[in-house]
């Protein structure tokens, strides 16, 4: 668990069995690392690909366990090349979607040490976190 002043306390056996519960519930959506068939990686809570690892972070648990590794990379697969990332194939692109999405990976360090012992895909290891502004939105619709 976090403290109320941010440092982390060691993991009790209460922890460990809501760590190893959330675990367990990681393929109620219909696909891997909490998430839906179509891809959808936020699909309400309280288990939700997004949700799962706020949870699982405030818990303590690593972000080398395989888990939180695949839910990463399943949130890394939803970055499209304009910085938004799409949290289903059909749902609107929102700010707050993406900055729900941004804040998980920064939890996990994504956005500063890419997070993962090996290279990043070439698919994504090029983006970078950026946002659309009120500016940017109108001279992409001209």
């Amino acid at each position: 668990m976090i403290s109320p002043n941010g440092e982390r306390e060691p993991m009790t056996a209460a922890d460990q069995r809501d760590i190893e519960i959330i675990l367990a519930r990681r393929r109620d959506n219909g696909a891997d690392y909490w998430a839906t068939p179509d891809g959808r990686v936020y699909v309400g809570s309280p288990f939700s690909t997004i949700s799962s690892l706020g949870m699982l972070h405030e818990l303590g648990l690593n972000r080398s366990h395989e888990a939180v590794r695949g839910a990463l990379e399943t949130i890394l697969a939803a970055w499209r090349e304009d910085g938004k990332i799409r949290l289903a194939p059909t749902a609107p692109l929102y700010p707050c979607y993406t900055a729900e999405a941004a804040r998980m990976l920064g939890r996990y360090g994504t956005a500063t040490t890419n997070g993962f012992s090996s290279p990043p895909p070439p698919s994504w290891r090029k983006r970078s976190m950026r946002f659309a502004t009120p500016a940017t939105t109108r001279r992409a619709r001209r």
